[in-house]
């Protein structure tokens, strides 16, 4: 008759080693950002989406500097989160979405302090970042990331 401590005892083992065994490389790791594996971590569009979907919900307001505001914090969040995939294929997207949100934040500040020559200079800045977005965005299939050059 078995003991029940060594029967435990078996199970323990059994389960360590079948915890090894579960990958032919061996037990899974996360990525360096800490997500899923690379099989099952959403894609930059589907990452876009989610933002571009927490920009709409929040969009609360029609006034133009809150506007500037959630198109900022959209465009920063989807930059975080694309970088999060450690993916160098994403890289200029990133820079293209943070110079985006960088713009868009300074656009907001300059509009709260009336220096409408400020924002109107920045408009010029924000355009041509819109349209890093869009190419960059263009080059990895992923148009709802194209979206955000148009906010």
């Amino acid at each position: 008759m078995i003991r029940r401590e060594s029967f435990v005892a078996v199970l323990a083992l059994v389960g360590a080693i079948g915890a090894g065994c579960a990958s032919p490389n061996g037990p899974e790791t996360p990525s360096a950002a800490g997500a899923a594996p690379a099989a099952t971590r959403p894609g930059p569009d589907a990452l876009c989406r989610t933002a571009l979907d927490d920009y709409n919900n929040t969009k609360i307001s029609d006034d133009p500097i809150v506007a500037q505001q959630l198109a900022r914090d959209a465009a920063m969040q989807a930059a975080t989160d694309l970088g999060a995939l450690d993916d160098k294929k994403v890289a200029g997207l990133v820079k293209a979405l943070n110079d985006y949100g960088q713009i868009a934040g300074k656009i907001a500040e300059a509009s709260k302090r009336g220096d409408a020559d400020e924002a109107i200079r920045l408009q010029s800045d924000s355009t041509a970042a819109g349209r890093a977005i869009v190419k960059a965005a263009n080059e990895l299939h992923a148009p709802n990331c194209a979206e955000f050059g148009s906010l």
